[in-house]
């Protein structure tokens, strides 16, 4: 008995520690995990640049709004650019980070070489001699955005591009960056437009040491236009105008909302793409009876009782006379073989991706609706950046224009 009051003391600190450790583990568990913090925030509702420091012409702040404005004649004929003044707008080797900022390409027809526009994460030497310098932004920057032609690109580090489409102008855009910077694999740089995730690049973006083998500088951010060609050399566009607005960057992870201007809607939760599923071997085509096809129609007939009614042509593409590739629905639209393509036994048509084609010619299909369907299997898209990769087409040129359909793909 004597033992007692020791065993339910010792029982009641052991609660009242356990307690305690709830209280707190409570308190934990409803802080945010790995919360960003807001390092900058700039609206430019003042009439001025406050904090920024210019690279070139200045730009202005009016309507509430900053304005880069760039012509030939101007004093620096090719660069209008502000970077903050202080370490806010350097960024920490292996640090997360947010950009966030709205812009506006008000005025920028399409010109010969590459812009940056409206930002960049610029790399440092150890220092700005020509010797350690690290050379072109756009092989040597973090990450970038650019123009090109009619063309707007995100580029990542080496010059790699992440994302290009149409430039839209005179429009309010939005773009969301978040990146660390490292020059080791646990790099990252994922960016959104208008809400819309436009990828994620892993890896090393940043050299760990300068040309002069010094361990280089913390980058920093720049925004504006830059456009090298404008210092030796005019070009068919004369001039430049540029809107950024809502300028938001933040340290941390989870900063999406943070740095959107609310211009851009939040992203949608990213869903794990389910397993491809195992290839299957395709079956060999079935071998086509004699009694079903007419390999040499003498005249133009229905197709035999074993054809869909409706089919109007069917080349199986698995076999060939020479040059040419029989029509299997009986309707005798023979094909030729055009610039090398070849067959391939039991597999199809193997083209070369420049001029290789199938010509079926004049293939005329009464009635106000076709459907058109085939198996393909490439490779290399590398070519179908710029130009469309014409899987089929009914056409009387190349232009897009000249088409009834097409059926491509396009990077």
């Amino acid at each position: 008995m004597e033992f007692l009051p020791m065993y339910i003391s010792n029982f009641l600190f052991k609660q009242k520690s356990l307690v305690f450790f709830i209280f707190l583990f409570l308190i934990f568990a409803n802080l945010p995990v790995n919360a960003a913090t807001m390092v900058v925030s700039k609206n430019f509702d003042s009439s001025n640049l406050g904090g920024f420091v210019n690279s070139g012409n200045w730009p202005t702040v009016e309507g509430k709004v900053a304005k880069f404005t760039l012509t030939r004649n101007m004093k620096t004929s090719y660069r209008t650019e502000a970077k903050l003044e202080d370490k806010k707008g350097h960024f920490d080797f292996n640090k997360e980070y947010w950009i966030g900022m709205d812009y506006q390409y008000v005025d920028w027809d399409p010109n010969t070489g590459t812009e940056i526009a409206p930002l960049q994460v610029h790399t440092r030497a150890s220092d700005w001699s020509k010797k350690c310098h690290t050379g072109s932004a756009h092989a040597t920057a973090p990450f970038l955005m650019d123009t090109k032609g009619n063309k707007a690109r995100f580029l990542t580090f080496g010059g790699k591009v992440l994302w290009q489409g149409a430039i839209q102008r005179k429009q309010w855009l939005n773009i969301i960056v978040h990146f660390k910077i490292s020059s080791g694999n646990d790099g990252f740089i994922e960016v959104w437009k208008d809400g819309v995730k436009l990828g994620r690049v892993n890896g090393a973006n940043s050299n760990k040491n300068d040309p002069c083998g010094k361990t280089m500088r913390t980058p920093f951010f720049k925004m504006g236009v830059y456009n090298y060609l404008w210092r030796t050399k005019a070009t068919e566009a004369t001039r430049r105008e540029l809107w950024i607005d809502n300028l938001k960057i933040a340290e941390g992870s989870n900063g999406y909302s943070l740095v959107n201007s609310g211009s851009a809607p939040a992203p949608k939760p990213e869903v794990a793409k389910p397993a491809p599923k195992p290839e299957v071997a395709k079956p060999a085509p079935k071998p086509v009876a004699a009694e079903e096809v007419n390999l040499k129609p003498t005249n133009v007939r229905p197709p035999n009782p074993g054809i869909k009614k409706k089919l109007v042509a069917h080349w199986l593409m698995d076999s060939a006379t020479g040059t040419s590739i029989v029509d299997r629905s009986g309707y005798g639209h023979e094909g030729k073989l055009v610039n090398g393509a070849k067959v391939i036994t039991d597999e199809g048509i193997k083209f070369d991706g420049v001029d290789d084609y199938l010509n079926v010619g004049k293939l005329n299909i009464t009635g106000s609706a076709v459907t058109v369907g085939t198996w393909f299997w490439a490779n290399d898209l590398s070519n179908c950046e710029k130009n469309d990769c014409r899987i089929i087409s009914k056409a009387t040129g190349i232009s897009e224009q000249d088409h009834y359909f097409m059926v491509s793909t396009i990077k």
